[in-house]
């Protein structure tokens, strides 16, 4: 075979192996435990909880306790496409509730199953999965 009709080929061969290969970007949901009294939340509301500028569940007077993972592609999507912030500007939002002692930040964890956990202990708090995490333990209430 002609040296340049097998690099011809090689080439298309190549770039739809490494296609197949590339992970494909996860779908972010909002849940909270499956016993929990929220049904639904809109995005400015929870821009609202994990920013500290709303305390409670909308219609009730439950503190809600946000969760965030610690680091990770799932915090830095979570923090650009659905807070609209960068790390560093949450951060300091947070920062400057703690340090006036109007809020505390939101709970750090580690991987989904601590989400799950905590989810189901605690009806109060709410976080992120992607859908592919998503069980009976949680419930979505908001798909960004």
């Amino acid at each position: 075979m002609n040296n340049t009709l097998r690099r011809s080929m090689i080439w298309p061969l190549l770039l739809l192996t490494l296609t197949c290969f590339v992970p494909s970007h996860a779908e972010l949901v909002v849940v909270v435990g499956a016993g929990s009294t929220v049904s639904t939340l809109s995005k400015e509301q929870l821009i609202d909880l994990y920013l500290r500028r709303l305390k409670d569940f909308p219609g009730s007077n439950d503190t809600a306790t946000p969760l965030i993972y610690n680091s990770g592609p799932l915090r830095s999507e979570f923090l650009q496409n659905v807070l609209g912030r960068s790390d560093a500007q949450v951060k300091a939002i947070w920062a400057r509730y703690t340090f006036t002692g109007k809020a505390q930040a939101p709970r750090t964890v580690e991987n989904p199953e601590e989400v799950k956990q905590l989810l189901a202990a605690h009806p109060k708090m709410i976080g992120y999965l992607n859908r592919g995490d998503v069980d009976a333990s949680v419930k979505v209430v908001l798909v960004p």
